[in-house]
Parts: structure tokens; sequence; C-alpha cells
């Protein structure tokens, strides 16, 4: 997404918290299950132009959004601080 490209991954996963199914990417079950509509997906990129960049860009702009450097860094801080939190109220009931 940050190279805008259409993603194609499975519907399992961290990936369908990343990638938006039919907006930023398209999806496929995993396994042997999603054989034939990865194949489908794949074609449909290489033969409609448009889409493909659309989707592309909507992954570039989702990945502006939600996933640059300093986004990552708020969440991993919020998470700290949620586990320091954690970490005193379980303290405190030791004591």
């Amino acid at each position: 997404m940050a190279f805008q490209l259409p993603v194609l991954g499975t519907a399992a996963g961290g990936t369908t918290e990343i990638v938006v199914n039919g907006t930023t990417g398209l999806l496929h079950p995993a396994g042997k299950e999603g054989v034939t509509t990865l194949a489908k997906h794949i074609v449909k990129l290489a033969t409609h132009v448009e889409r493909r960049l659309t989707i592309g860009k909507r992954g570039y702009e989702r990945v502006k959004e939600r996933f640059l450097e300093h986004h990552m860094a708020e969440r991993i801080g919020e998470v700290l601080k949620e586990v320091l939190r954690k970490s005193k109220i379980r303290s405190s009931k030791h004591l």
C-alpha cells in the first residue's frame, strides 16, 4: 500500500486489520479454498487499470492516515502506558 499498489492478501489474521477489502486491496480465503479467488483478483487487477490505480491510491491514503512512524509510535506509547497502569494496579493490590 505504501507504494500505491493494491494489496492481495488472505482474509485472515492481521491482514484484515490492515487491508480494507475492495477499497485498499482484495482479500481471498486462506489455503487451497482461496486459490481460485486469488486468481480472479489477479486477473481483475491486471485487466482493470482504473480500478487497480484507485485501489492503490486508497491504500496509500490509508498508510498515510494510520501506519506512518508517528502513528505507530503513538499506538505503541498507548500500549506501554496501559501496561504500566495495570502493573501499578496489580502492585498496589499486593501491598
